[in-house]
C-alpha cells in the first residue's frame, strides 16, 4: 500500500452509513423538496449522506462528480441494478491537483522528512517543502473553463455539494502537519538527549531552533493551504451554480466560532454572490466520538428575476392601503419592480411563477 493510501484510509468514515442516517434523510427531503428531474452530487464519492435509491424514486438521472472513481463506483453498485444504470460518474478534481500528484508529493515529503530527521537539517525539509506546495499550487484551477467537463452548463435540474469544501485540501493538511510535529518531536528528543554523542550546549541550542523553526512552518502551511482555498471556492462555486437550471444546494460545517477551514470561505462567498435561504441540520459525524456538526445549508434558487409588472386594484390596495398585520414591505407600488421590493423572497413562490410563466402548467393558489 502505497503512502498516499494509507493516509486516504484514515479518512474513510467506516460506520457513516449508520451514524449519518438522520442526516442523509434530512438532506435528502430538501433535494427532493426541489422536485428535480436531474441531480448532479458534487463531491459525492460514496454517498453516505445523500440516499441516491429516494433520489431515483424521483429524477430520472443522477450525476456524481469526484476525484475518487472507486468511491463513486461502489455507490452506483449499491443501487438496484435498474437505478445503477441511471448513475452517472464523472471523475474530476474540483481544485485541478489529481490523485497521482499528491501520491507523489506524499511519497517525496515522507523521504525529505526521514533525511532531515537523520541529518538534523530542518530547513533542508522546509525547503523542499515550500517548493512542493508551489508546484502544487501552480497547478490549482484558474477559471470556471478548466471544469466544463464535469460540470456542463445548465446540465441538471439541481446541483449539491454539501461537506466538500473543508475537504479540498484535508489530506494535504492532514499530512503536512504530521510529518511536521513527527519531526518536531524527533528534534525535541534530540534536544533532550544532546543529539548524537550526548553533545549538549551548542547542540542543545540548535535542536531548540529547529523545534521552533517546525512550529514557524506548520503557521506557513496553515496560511498556504487557506490561500490555496480562497483561490479555488470561489471558482468551484461558479462552476457548481452554473451546472443548475433551477436549484443549488450548498452544505458546509458551521462554526462561527472556530471556523472550519475551507468551509467558512464558502458559506461566505455563497451569501455574498448569491442571496441564500438559508437553514440548519445537525451531521452526527462520529458517533463513536461524540463529534457533531451544525451544517448550514445555502438553498439558491435559478429561476431568475421575479417583478410584479402590474396588478388590478384590489392587489395594489393590499400594498398601498393594507389590512392591519398585512403589511408589506413598502406601502407604494411602482410597476415592474421586483416582487422582493414588496414581500421577503420566497423560493416556493418563485417556482410557482416559474412553472406557470416559463414551463406553462395550469395552477391555481
Amino acid at each position: 500500500m502505497s503512502i498516499y493510501d494509507s493516509v486516504k484510509n484514515n479518512f474513510i468514515m467506516k460506520d457513516a452509513r449508520e451514524d449519518w442516517a438522520s442526516y442523509r434523510k434530512s438532506l435528502t427531503d430538501i433535494i427532493l423538496g426541489q422536485k428535480p428531474e436531474s441531480v448532479m452530487i458534487v463531491g459525492g464519492g460514496r454517498c453516505n449522506d445523500i440516499d441516491l435509491e429516494r433520489l431515483l424514486e424521483m429524477a430520472e438521472k443522477v450525476v456524481i462528480v469526484d476525484v475518487d472513481d472507486e468511491a463513486m463506483k461502489e455507490a452506483a453498485a449499491a443501487l438496484p441494478e435498474a437505478m445503477g444504470s441511471r448513475v452517472i460518474c464523472r471523475v474530476a478534481s474540483l481544485t485541478g491537483i489529481q490523485e497521482d500528484f499528491i501520491s507523489d508529493f506524499c511519497e517525496n515529503m515522507v523521504f525529505h522528512a526521514r533525511k532531515a530527521a537523520v541529518e538534523q537539517e530542518p530547513e533542508y525539509f522546509s525547503e523542499q517543502l515550500r517548493r512542493s506546495l508551489d508546484e502544487m499550487e501552480g497547478k490549482l484551477i484558474k477559471s470556471e473553463s478548466e471544469l466544463k467537463d464535469a460540470f456542463q452548463e445548465d446540465s441538471v435540474d439541481v446541483t449539491v455539494c454539501c461537506g466538500v469544501h473543508s475537504q479540498l485540501f484535508s489530506l494535504v493538511s492532514y499530512f503536512i502537519r504530521s510529518l511536521i510535529y513527527n519531526l518536531r518531536e524527533a528534534y525535541l528528543s534530540m534536544a533532550g538527549s544532546g543529539g548524537r554523542g550526548g553533545q549538549m550546549d551548542g547542540l542543545q541550542i540548535e535542536m531548540d531552533d529547529a523545534v521552533r523553526s517546525m512550529d514557524e512552518l506548520q503557521a506557513e502551511v496553515d496560511d498556504r493551504i487557506r490561500h490555496m482555498n480562497d483561490r479555488v471556492i470561489p471558482i468551484i462555486n461558479r462552476a457548481v451554480y452554473r451546472a443548475a437550471k433551477r436549484t443549488v444546494v450548498f452544505g458546509n460545517e458551521y462554526m462561527p466560532e472556530s471556523p472550519v477551514e475551507g468551509a467558512f470561505q464558502c458559506i461566505k462567498d455563497v451569501r455574498e454572490r448569491y442571496e441564500p435561504e438559508e437553514s440548519h441540520l445537525l451531521w452526527e459525524f462520529n458517533r463513536a466520538a461524540g463529534k457533531t456538526y451544525d451544517v448550514v445549508i445555502q438553498k439558491c434558487g435559478k429561476n431568475g428575476k421575479f417583478r410584479i409588472v402590474d396588478g388590478n386594484k384590489a392587489y395594489i390596495d393590499s400594498i398601498e392601503n393594507p389590512f392591519a398585520g398585512a403589511e408589506m414591505l413598502v406601502r407604494k407600488f411602482v410597476p415592474n419592480k421586483e416582487y422582493t421590493e414588496y414581500l421577503t423572497r420566497d423560493l416556493n413562490f418563485e417556482d410557482y411563477c416559474y412553472g406557470a410563466a416559463v414551463e406553462k402548467k395550469c395552477l391555481h393558489s
